[in-house]
């Protein structure tokens, strides 16, 4: 071996452990449990209920009905915005751009955008949203519409978006995005603002409640 190969091999042995360690920050979850949020109920045999998300119905911007049905068992990733927002929508819908990107080709996952402005936000004002972005062709991502009463029901009750004592106009800008199980839990809320970190994380929780849903559905089969 030539001195050229020599040093190529040594450089190689060199890269070794950081190409692995950001092979394993990019690709492998990390090890997390991730808790239930809302209310708990205790049963009389010591289990536990905890809260789900209440039935909805809206729009996309594709026109197609999205219900409780259309994410039963499907890890749902949602967060609120409206389409003339300039602050803090425009960089949450970017950055969920990433989970978007990484999840378009899974059968098991689901992301909502819902509006919290229908008056304006129609089906016809949310295509054109997608498509002035290119966002048209992803086919897990739904922006969603509907009746105003019920959207704003689902942030309070259902994703638990809107705090204690807080007003139910101050969500219009939350910046959180939540995570959803396959039946429907809360199991995660993040910074929509928090940058790649962030997204990383909501990547990450996506991971780990795929392989609990994985998990359980063998269980159920033995």
């Amino acid at each position: 071996m030539n001195s050229i190969g020599k040093r190529f091999l040594l450089v190689t042995i060199l890269l070794l452990p950081i190409l692995w360690g950001i092979f394993n920050f990019l690709v492998k979850p990390v090890a997390i449990e991730l808790p239930y949020y809302g209310h708990k109920t205790p049963t009389a045999n010591g289990d536990t209920i905890f809260q789900t998300i209440e039935d909805f119905s809206f729009v996309d911007q594709n026109n197609t009905v999205i219900n409780q049905d259309s994410i039963k068992g499907k890890i749902t990733v949602v967060n609120y915005f409206f389409t003339t927002c300039t602050g803090v929508c425009p960089r949450m819908n970017t950055s969920l751009l990433y989970i978007a990107k990484r999840f378009e080709k899974s059968k098991e996952v689901k992301m909502l955008s819902h509006t919290v402005n229908p008056e304006s936000d129609s089906v016809a004002a949310l295509k054109q949203y997608v498509l002035d972005r290119q966002w048209d062709n992803n086919p897990i991502w739904h922006f969603l519409t509907g009746n105003k009463k019920q959207l704003y029901e689902m942030a309070e009750y259902s994703y638990l978006l809107i705090a204690d004592g807080a007003s139910k106009e101050e969500f219009v800008h939350s910046d959180k995005v939540i995570v959803l199980d396959g039946s429907g839990h809360v199991r995660g809320i993040f910074d929509g603002m928090g940058g790649n970190m962030e997204m990383k994380k909501i990547e990450d929780a996506v991971k780990v409640l795929i392989i609990e849903q994985r998990a359980n559905a063998n269980k159920k089969k033995q």
